[in-house]
């Protein structure tokens, strides 16, 4: 076994070790955020110290995680964080937090639309406090929950937009809601799965 090998394989027995042991495979990291609304079945994270820039001075981005995986698939890392990436351009950045649905009482009841309002209330919250348009970031089924805030709520959406990663939305566009979204002022771009306005 070559050298390269050889230290590749003690370093995964390393990692397994740690992970029976408990501990974590890197320092644990969090942009800094507080939590502005607590719902039942979402949270409301603003990221950036408190009072950092003017509110409504950035444009605000609402990232969407998708169900069964962390909130934290955005800020995972510093050196690969969206949510700091963005931050450091000058980003206002948020995030609906859906929480741990199988740890709260009723969480694995919840439906699409409890999901598509959260998200839904989210804008609203967002609008409120910024007085600027929302653009959305959803990452595999978090995309769908943008998908399916703008097909319900075109309207209120005007000015901002949405960039779907991981969706498999080829197949699932309906051709009446595609048509809604082009007349509501989105630009789909199938190939990217992405929508910008």
């Amino acid at each position: 076994m070559k050298t390269g090998r050889r230290r590749r394989a003690v370093d995964r027995i390393e990692n397994v070790l740690e992970l029976l042991q408990g501990r974590p495979l890197s320092t644990p990291y969090s942009a800094p955020y507080r939590v502005v609304r607590q719902q039942r079945t979402y949270a409301i994270r603003h990221y950036g110290e408190e009072g950092a820039f003017e509110p409504g001075s950035r444009p605000p981005v609402l990232f969407i995680p998708p169900l069964m995986v962390t909130s934290e698939v955005f800020d995972i890392d510093p050196a690969i964080s969206g949510v700091q990436a963005l931050m450091n351009q000058g980003i206002d950045v948020w995030l609906t937090d859906f929480c741990a649905p199988e740890t709260q009482e009723g969480g694995m009841q919840r439906t699409m639309r409890d999901h598509v309002l959260a998200v839904s209330e989210t804008i609203d919250e967002i609008v409120a406090q910024t007085d600027r348009d929302v653009h959305l970031i959803g990452y595999s089924q978090g995309g769908m929950f943008a998908y399916e805030t703008a097909k319900g709520f075109c309207a209120r959406m005007t000015g901002g937009g949405f960039r779907a990663i991981g969706l498999p939305i080829d197949d699932v566009i309906d051709l009446v809601v595609e048509n809604r979204l082009i007349r509501a002022g989105f630009v789909i771009d199938r190939k990217a799965v992405s929508f910008a306005h």
